[in-house]
């Protein structure tokens, strides 16, 4: 599976042909070039897809003076973070049970630069990864990327309103059902408390 697949399904959602490059000189592929990559990462931030999360701890950076006030430490910002999910203390195991205020700042405009504010010395972050490539994408992912990317192409190459919101409602309802394939997958996860494994292991 690769981004040319993922294009022909749903151009194959509107009814249309199929392309054999993003690159190739014809409507559909530009059409498709054009879309893609947004509705890829938009989709990635609707939802906490298993394989695009990422933890790591954040690397402390130089004092920016004036330009951050308010708070005890400054840590730069991922180069492939799409959104930050939660700031934890790196010694605490527990991180489900507290998450610590953050602030994310963009400190020079011109190059987009963003620090991650906050008051944790020993910060680590659960963050969406700027996920690209399409060997690591689930199924359900894949089917809801193709009718988001259907619903985004449908009026340039269909004309039809109410087949773009079809192709909308076909994307909400695969992310429903990969809402659904998670609860189950976790339903049966221990609910006991923190305090009595930490006894017990």
């Amino acid at each position: 599976m690769n981004e040319v697949d993922i294009c022909n399904l749903a151009l194959n959602f509107l009814g249309k042909g199929i392309i054999k490059s993003l690159s190739e000189n014809t409507e559909l592929a530009r059409t498709c070039k054009l879309h893609y990559d947004r509705y890829r990462r938009i989709l990635l931030k609707d939802y906490s897809w298993e394989f695009a999360e990422r933890t790591m701890k954040l690397e402390p950076v130089a004092d920016f003076g004036d330009n951050v006030k308010g708070w005890d430490y400054v840590y730069r910002y991922p180069d492939d973070c799409l959104q930050v999910l939660k700031i934890y203390d790196g010694d605490d195991r527990r991180k489900d049970d507290k998450r610590e205020k953050f602030f994310v700042q963009t400190v020079d405009y011109r190059l987009g630069t963003k620090v991650i504010c906050c008051n944790l010395e020993n910060a680590y972050m659960d963050y969406v990864s700027n996920e690209e490539d399409c060997n690591y994408f689930s199924e359900e992912f894949v089917e809801a990327l193709a009718h988001y990317l259907a619903y985004g192409m449908a009026q340039a190459l269909t004309g039809s309103e109410a087949k773009a919101q079809t192709e909308l409602q076909y994307m909400q309802n695969a992310l429903y059902q990969a809402k659904l394939r998670t609860a189950r997958e976790r339903e049966h996860e221990p609910s006991l408390p923190h305090k009595y494994f930490d006894g017990r292991f």
